[in-house]
């Protein structure tokens, strides 16, 4: 039986998958553990977002336990390969901060597109929710607003997660300049 995915799920238990296997690894304190739901509560510029090019707004409401954001995403330079480049990193709150959580905690993307897409699918959801339909590797320069985007709430990748708040940040440069900085906050909760 095959079953078809989206972007957005395969990424989803790639994300959850590598923080569960390096929360065990490196020991991470959690409160607790158990069935779970991963909950996309924030998408915003990071602090230091340099020139601020490459940018989000949005909003996010709550309705019957999901959480749906409405924004805008601005891309200057549309959405290709060799474009501008883009690098990431993923950490975990805890004592008071944000602390890397483990190996994967930095990556970079050589074809900022293609590795994006297969990465963080993220961006195509919101591009999805903005009404672009064709999401190659060809996506133009402009603004898109997207409206009650919703990045799914359970992904079961073992019976048990350490539930937690995680953060991810992409930045992007061009020409060694720092362009834009976003920020993904969510949270692994009991299901």
């Amino acid at each position: 039986c095959i079953t078809l995915v989206t972007f957005m799920e395969v990424h989803c238990l790639c994300l959850a998958v590598a923080v569960y296997l390096f929360s065990l690894l490196l020991g991470i304190r959690a409160q607790e553990s158990g069935p779970y739901n991963v909950i996309l509560e924030t998408i915003k510029d990071c602090d230091d977002k340099g020139t601020g090019e490459i940018y989000v707004t949005s909003t996010a409401r709550t309705d019957n336990g999901k959480v749906y954001h409405t924004g805008d995403l601005h891309m200057p330079y549309g959405l290709r390969d060799k474009n501008f480049n883009a690098e990431g990193d993923a950490s975990i709150w805890r004592d008071g901060g944000w602390k890397p959580i483990g190996l994967i905690s930095k990556f970079t993307f050589s074809k900022a597109c293609s590795g994006m897409k297969r990465l963080v699918p993220i961006w195509f959801g919101i591009l999805k929710a903005a009404g672009v339909t064709n999401l190659d590797c060809m996506i133009p320069k402009g603004s898109y607003h997207f409206v009650d985007y919703h990045i799914g709430g359970s992904l079961r990748i073992s019976n048990t997660m350490k539930y937690g708040k995680y953060r991810a940040q992409l930045r992007f440069t061009r020409q060694g300049k720092k362009i834009g900085c976003i920020s993904y906050f969510a949270q692994m909760v009991p299901k």
